[in-house]
């Protein structure tokens, strides 16, 4: 019976509907309005014309349908059609110009000399009428639904839809596979527009992922124990070990999100860099929303993925991928300073590890970068007061970072080298001589000319802004005020033998925190 109600139905609502408009015009009818009408024969044609014009508009408007949201499923992507099938207002409209075909049909049938119904007559042109003039409207409100933000739009809904609020233990299978579903649905819209190189529509795309997620992450606590079980289908493919992991800390959803976001990552390399900016922000943001309810796992899951997009940069020689991916990386750490200093020490050995990776690549400016991101982390720590041993792990990271840098003879060691002298000048300008000794006794073995044009270099800068439009915007030579004052003095530490009484040196890997 379920089976045949569909097909069932909608005859019945149609009888119902026809028979509904007859008797009502039969209630209202003046059986004197049939000569001002006029004769059977023109009212029958008038009806029958009703009934082809209203039939061939139909057809025109559904084949414009059909063409439209075809175009667009191919385009982007097929849940297109499941927007178009179940919007209420598709279905009213197609509803009414049934109803009224149907009826006018039935008016012209039942028409004779002695009966001509004119209250019916005129409700069968004022309904044709409001047919017509729906259609204009309607047609700019098709174009609407089905614009690549509204469709993501609606795939959000669903998706939430399925997780909020806790589905029934007996509906979460359904659930489970509606959400995974729709999560690929937006990574494909995402791809889809990559590839059409449609920045906006990936953009948003990559939004709409992570607002998904962030909402998910809101219900989750509400969820049932059934409902984080790992099914093999949904991970066919990776390793045993990976599978485990997801298991054990109960971050399927988060990970099939994760994994959409590093395909958008891998397509827009070399291209689209205002995506793949986009797509490190989301990644730092759901960072600190993990950090923020401590969820070790999605944490460690997030740090992992940073890894893996500055590996892919480096692979790729997108160097601006490069920095894009160490900025928000550093932002993730800084903002982890206080309630998971392990991660922030995790954070800047990787920072350091694949600094060192860019500089024996076609990236080595990545190695600047990693290093001027460790530079500002060690500050940052400092200023809030972290523990001595943090600071000093940080420190540590940045000094391995010049000696790979002076191993390998990278031709970014001269803005290496700036970074350690300006970090050394800003703990000289807090009073922390300790960590400004420790910097400058790996400072005294550089060529005095280096040093000191590098001095001259960093005193020059008095704006933070860059003075070229750059992806990271600020000048990496400028250094505060308080702790410029200082530079001169550090530079005279280190050339005329002011630092002979100093700390021991931070040995290669001293710095590396354990694993979380």
């Amino acid at each position: 019976m379920r089976r045949l109600l569909p097909w069932i139905l909608p005859v019945v609502v149609l009888v119902l509907a026809v028979s509904a408009l007859s008797t009502v015009s039969a209630l209202l009818g003046d059986p004197g309005l049939h000569r001002t009408i006029g004769a059977l024969g023109s009212v029958q044609f008038v009806l029958n014309t009703n009934a082809a014009a209203l039939t061939s508009a139909m057809s025109v408007l559904i084949a414009l349908v059909l063409l439209t949201v075809q175009l667009t499923a191919q385009r982007y992507s097929f849940s297109v059609i499941d927007i178009f099938v179940q919007d209420k207002v598709n279905w009213l409209l197609i509803g009414v110009f049934i109803v009224t075909i149907v009826f006018n049909l039935w008016l012209g049938l039942v028409l004779k000399e002695e009966y001509i119904p004119g209250a019916a007559t005129i409700l069968a042109m004022a309904m044709m009428t409001v047919c017509f003039a729906m259609l204009p409207p309607y047609i700019l409100y098709l174009f609407d639904i089905i614009r690549p933000d509204r469709t993501l739009d609606h795939i959000q809904q669903q998706f939430l839809k399925a997780v909020v609020p806790a589905p029934e233990p007996r509906a979460v299978e359904q659930c489970r596979s509606d959400a995974t579903k729709r999560i690929a649905q937006m990574g494909d819209i995402a791809r889809t527009a990559v590839n059409l190189s449609d920045g906006a529509v990936a953009r948003h795309s990559v939004w709409v992922l992570y607002w998904s997620i962030a909402a998910y992450l809101d219900a989750k606590d509400k969820l049932p124990p059934v409902w984080f079980a790992v099914e093999e289908q949904q991970f066919r493919g990776r390793h045993g070990l990976i599978v485990r992991e997801i298991a054990e800390t109960m971050t399927w959803v988060e990970r099939r999100m994760l994994d959409e976001l590093r395909e958008v990552f891998f397509a827009t390399l070399n291209k689209l860099h205002d995506v793949n900016n986009t797509v490190a922000l989301v990644l730092r943001l759901l960072g600190e929303k993990a950090v923020e309810r401590g969820d070790v796992g999605l944490v460690a899951a997030v740090a992992k993925f940073f890894n893996t997009f500055l590996r892919a940069a480096i692979n790729q020689g997108d160097v601006r991928a490069g920095y894009h991916v160490l900025y928000q990386y550093r932002l993730l750490a800084d903002t982890a300073m206080d309630s998971q200093p392990e991660l922030t020490l995790e954070i800047a050995d990787r920072l350091s590890y694949y600094g060192d990776a860019a500089a024996s690549g076609p990236l080595l400016w990545m190695s600047a970068a990693a290093a001027y991101d460790l530079r500002i982390l060690a500050e940052s720590a400092q200023h809030r007061g972290t523990e001595h041993a943090v600071v000093h792990a940080i420190v540590g990271n940045l000094l391995d970072t010049v000696h790979r840098g002076e191993a390998k003879g990278s031709p970014a060691l001269s803005q290496l080298y700036k970074m350690a002298f300006a970090l050394a000048a800003y703990f000289l300008s807090r009073g922390e001589v300790e960590h400004a000794r420790l910097l400058t006794s790996q400072l005294d073995r550089v060529p005095r000319p280096v040093l000191e044009r590098g001095c001259e270099e960093l005193m020059a800068i008095d704006d933070p802004v860059f003075w070229e439009l750059t992806d990271r915007v600020v000048n990496f030579d400028f250094v505060e005020p308080e702790a410029r004052k200082h530079l001169p003095t550090l530079l005279d530490m280190i050339v005329n033998g002011g630092s002979d009484d100093r700390a021991e040196p931070v040995k290669p890997g001293a710095a590396a925190p354990a694993s979380f």
